[in-house]
């Protein structure tokens, strides 16, 4: 700024006046409305010119007050765009205006000496906050006394809060790295554009409007919570217990009622639902065991509050998560360990879910089962720990558990792990004792000879007992 300032002091001198005389052609304009009112419009457009002089007599230099002839020149737009009523030149002297008072304030943080440039994000976001705060507290009052359109000022300062939640964001990502100053102060500014998305979800007739400034408060409020976080160092003894902190905060917030009070019910209780979660991912926490059993208990509680069985694939979720972190933990080197929580988790979404109990849906649930029960049976199967006698047990209980619920994917998994098992058992005792092979050779035959003889002698019956099966079997789930 100091090196603009020498290069044509007296052009930059000149603005003042020249923006006096745009100021004296807008009073000349109304002192001569009622008398000669044809004089008015090209008055109005002189002190347009004016403006837009004085605006180009500033652009070669800056100092302390320059950003004052830029607010002073959006001030005489804007009168010209309330009394033409011209949107572009309304928008214009709008953009102006902010333009200005952000000229004042970066002047003055460029000449302060400091360590941090996040403080001066976060004191343009604070600019961003209180012109947002006067442009929507006084807009229905500038529309009454001055004419000035309400939605055009609500419409200004929802750009203001986009723009200073973007330097908040910034700044916020920031604070990871530094302790600023004004930290204290951004959790303020951060709480003002929060407050503000809150307070617009209540207003309005546009139900989908109303709904998408709740979503942005509630980010905006994870967002603030993590600041708040950064902001005061004993909150971080905390950070094992933020999720389960959150999920008491969204037992309230669900519980609230929201649409009483003017807001949208539907956002509050979704976020109830996803916050949880994104604050124990936030503050790093997926591997605290005690606060993923509150989550799963917590999404447990909310099924059954709701009625909605598919929230409960997140307890199921957190579940196997914390089995998975506590094995982790015990150094328990087993595959079937990790791949059981799975697996059943799977079993207990083919039973439960909605869709997959619709006849559109069977065959997808029948995959989804045979998937689940197969990814356990045969990770059993390839470990050497479980071949063997468990693996055999394990495929017998499916097959009951298939023959008792009759589901043919437990049938089918059960009588295929059981057989590759018992083969596998045959093969291992062969190379063993050679011997065996002969014994287990002439008994399988033997064996065969029987079926085959019985089955030419009652074959009626069998092949009506089959057919009785496979009509039976097509009933199956």
């Amino acid at each position: 700024a100091q090196v603009l300032a020498w290069r044509n002091p007296a052009a930059v001198s000149l603005a003042v006046p020249t923006l006096a005389l745009g100021a004296f052609a807008l009073a000349l304009s109304s002192a001569l409305h009622h008398y000669r009112s044809q004089l008015a419009s090209p008055l109005q457009t002189l002190a347009v010119a004016y403006a837009l002089l004085g605006l180009g007599l500033r652009s070669t230099t800056a100092n302390a007050w320059t950003g004052w002839i830029v607010v002073g020149a959006a001030l005489l737009l804007l009168e010209v765009g309330r009394r033409r009523q011209t949107s572009p030149m309304r928008w214009f002297a709008f953009l102006l205006l902010s333009v200005g008072w952000y000229e004042l304030v970066v002047y003055q943080l460029l000449q302060t000496e400091g360590d941090f440039p996040v403080d001066g994000v976060i004191v343009l976001a604070g600019v961003a906050a209180l012109i947002m705060a006067v442009y929507r507290l006084a807009a229905t009052h500038l529309e009454r006394h001055l004419r000035l359109p309400e939605a055009d000022l609500i419409w200004a300062a929802h750009a203001h809060w986009l723009g200073g939640s973007l330097m908040m964001l910034g700044a916020g990502l920031s604070l990871r790295l530094s302790d600023p100053p004004l930290e204290k102060l951004g959790l303020v500014v951060a709480a003002m554009f929060c407050l503000y998305a809150f307070l617009q979800g209540r207003l309005g007739e546009n139900p989908d409007l109303k709904q998408a400034w709740v979503y942005a408060g509630l980010i905006q409020l994870v967002g603030w919570v993590t600041l708040l976080r950064f902001a005061f160092s004993p909150l971080q003894r905390l950070d094992p217990w933020w999720g389960a902190v959150a999920c008491a905060v969204a037992v309230s917030i669900y519980w609230v009622p929201w649409s009483r009070r003017g807001w949208p019910q539907r956002p509050w209780r979704l976020m109830a639902v996803i916050v949880p979660p994104v604050i124990t991912l936030v503050t790093q926490n997926l591997d605290h065991i005690p606060t993923l059993w509150i989550l799963a208990g917590f999404y447990g509680w909310l099924t059954q509050q709701s009625h909605r069985i598919r929230v409960s694939y997140l307890s199921a979720g957190c579940i196997v998560w914390a089995i998975w972190v506590w094995l982790g933990r015990q150094n328990i080197d087993d595959s079937l360990a990790f791949v059981l929580p799975t697996g059943l988790a799977l079993i207990y979404i083919a039973q439960v879910d909605p869709d997959l109990r619709e006849p559109d849906g069977k065959r997808l649930r029948h995959w989804l089962r045979l998937g689940a029960v197969g990814l356990i049976l045969l990770t059993a199967l390839a470990s050497n720990r479980w071949t063997g006698l468990p693996v055999g047990m394990m495929g017998l209980a499916a097959i009951a558990a298939g023959l008792f619920f009759r589901i043919r994917a437990f049938l089918y998994t059960g009588t295929v792990v059981f057989v590759l098992n018992a083969l596998n058992q045959l093969i291992l005792l062969n190379a063993t004792y050679p011997l065996i092979k002969w014994i287990v050779g002439i008994l399988v035959g033997v064996a065969l000879i029987w079926t085959a003889a019985d089955f030419e002698r009652r074959r009626d019956q069998w092949l009506m007992l089959t057919q009785n099966w496979m009509q039976d079997l097509d009933g199956w789930q």
